[in-house]
């Protein structure tokens, strides 16, 4: 009888035992289940913030590089027009101020990269599918500083090489309306600055470097698309 009992208890203390071992597996696998659930959570809040971040600079991309209404089209037309006027026209005319104004003006973008800051300090690894993460990396190493770096080019050549021409050679005209107010800049002499060959290389050189940034534009404009269309598809696919 004293057998039978403690077969019994033996018994009963290997169930308790498997009882709580099974019990600690499933608390175990239910606490991985959450931190996967939590995980996969905020990787989708990530990317729908990344894909928020895409949309904004996109607006940005757009208003630079539009090809009719474009602020960059914009102003590599009224570089030609200059040119062309400095060759074919002796005498100024009213009509070109608009034109010469733009000459000293340049636009950059702020890419919204907020998304990816985040990622950056959780850890690419919380993005699991391995082409995102490259996707998104090389978006933001390489397609953003790439227009950054253009426009620096720019920038540089309007500090360098205009902005004297501006300071010596035009007036610079403030203009009140009932839409607000404008700057215009204005030629002292048209004649002799017509003959001035290093404002007029220098104007050609400012088109030909603004002209590069417009074509960067347009190539981040795509490649901007192209990644708000791949993670919209891989958020769908949760």
């Amino acid at each position: 009888m004293e057998k039978n009992k403690t077969g019994k208890y033996l018994k009963y203390a290997i169930g308790e035992i498997i009882l709580v071992v099974v019990g600690i597996l499933i608390a175990l696998q239910i606490n991985n289940w959450n931190e996967e659930v939590g995980k996969t959570k905020v990787e989708k809040e990530i990317i729908q913030e990344i894909i928020s971040d895409l949309k904004e600079s996109r607006k940005q991309l757009i208003e630079l590089s539009k090809k009719d209404s474009g602020t960059l089209p914009r102003y590599i037309r009224s570089m030609k027009l200059v040119e062309d006027y400095f060759i074919d026209q002796p005498v100024y005319n009213d009509s070109m101020a608009i034109h010469f104004t733009r000459i000293f003006n340049f636009s950059n973008i702020d890419y919204k990269i907020t998304g990816y800051e985040t990622l950056k300090s959780l850890g690419f690894n919380i993005i699991k599918d391995r082409q995102i993460r490259e996707n998104i990396g090389i978006y933001f190493t390489q397609t953003v500083p790439q227009t950054y770096r253009q426009f620096e080019l720019v920038k540089q050549e309007q500090y360098e090489y205009i902005t004297e021409h501006q300071k010596k050679d035009f007036n610079t005209i403030f203009l009140e309306n009932s839409t607000g107010s404008k700057v215009i800049h204005v030629p002292i002499d048209y004649k002799n600055l017509r003959l001035n060959r290093d404002f007029r290389q220098a104007v050609k050189m400012y088109r030909f470097i603004t002209d590069l940034y417009f074509e960067n534009t347009i190539e981040s404009l795509s490649e901007t698309n192209k990644l708000i269309s791949t993670l919209e598809e891989h958020l769908n696919n949760y």
